[in-house]
């Protein structure tokens, strides 16, 4: 199989579900061990008749510790907000800047630069 193209290891260091399940994974199989006789063993496909959940995350891929995960989770969420705040900054909508204030012997309304005097009958 030819190897991945760079847009998608890109989306796949950028998925936090990657790293959540990978942490999963770890937190759930490290260190278990799995039936030792056939007939008690899951029915897994690929990973039928393993012995120990190690052998299971590495047949997975899954490598690395827990810790390592979910620090990684913490730095995706901080890169995120960031963009976010970044493109909330940048793409904020532009409003015409208006007001009204009020004085005893008129109104005093302010449009787009233009200040209107109206008188207030009393």
């Amino acid at each position: 199989a030819p190897p991945p193209l760079g847009i998608m290891l890109a989306l796949r260091r950028m998925s936090p579900i990657r790293y959540a399940i990978e942490a999963l994974c770890i937190a759930e199989l490290k260190g278990m061990h799995l039936a030792r006789h056939a007939i008690d063993a899951p029915r897994m496909g690929g990973l039928a008749l393993v012995q120990t959940g190690d052998e299971v995350l590495r047949r997975l891929g899954v490598g690395g510790q827990f810790g390592d995960k979910l620090f990684a989770l913490l730095l995706l969420a901080c890169v995120h907000l960031l963009a976010a705040v970044i493109a909330l900054v940048l793409g904020r909508p532009r409003f015409a800047k208006t007001g009204v204030a009020l004085s005893n012997s008129s109104t005093r309304l302010q449009r787009a630069g233009q200040t209107i005097v109206v008188p207030v009958k009393q």
